[in-house]
């Protein structure tokens, strides 16, 4: 393995660490803790947390895309993607490619629908913002969503080295 697929393969797995922990972290800690109580103003918390989180996710976006587009050219399985569904990597590759883009969906939602409806911001004027710890269900939901659709996606891309 060469030093351009050593880096671009480590660049690929850094990122997807960064944007599925961010999912990770906020499902597992930061959201129970929001809804048992933790703050007085939980929708404040997590717009101020979305916001700051929201360059290292579209960065980490960018660079796994990029990353993940390199090397799947460079496989000798894809054969420069003429060779799509003729073998069980390029099968494997395609449906964690469609997961992929369900996360990307999915998280377009959490951080421009569920987070500003949370915060207040959603429609213009902007009004009071929730601390009812009840309205941060669809968020856990979601984001416990985003958090198994990574696993999956980690699944998938396993399932195909070792095809």
């Amino acid at each position: 393995m060469n030093v351009l697929a050593v880096g671009t393969t480590s660049i690929h797995a850094i990122a997807i660490v960064v944007a599925l922990g961010y999912y990770v972290v906020l499902s597992l800690i930061v959201l129970p803790w929001l809804s048992s109580g933790g703050s007085r103003e939980p929708a404040r918390v997590l717009a101020a947390l979305d916001r700051r989180a929201m360059p290292w996710i579209l960065g980490s976006v960018v660079a796994f895309t990029v990353t993940g587009v390199l090397m799947m050219l460079a496989s000798p399985e894809s054969e420069g993607l003429g060779n799509l569904g003729g073998s069980t990597w390029a099968v494997l590759i395609v449906v964690k490619h469609l997961v992929v883009v369900a996360m990307v969906v999915l998280g377009v939602v959490m951080h421009r629908v569920l987070v500003p409806r949370l915060d207040g911001t959603w429609w213009t004027p902007a009004v009071e913002p929730s601390t009812d710890v009840r309205d941060l269900r669809p968020m856990a939901q979601a984001s416990a969503a985003m958090s198994l659709l990574g696993a999956v996606a980690l699944l998938l891309t396993a399932a195909a080295q070792a095809a």
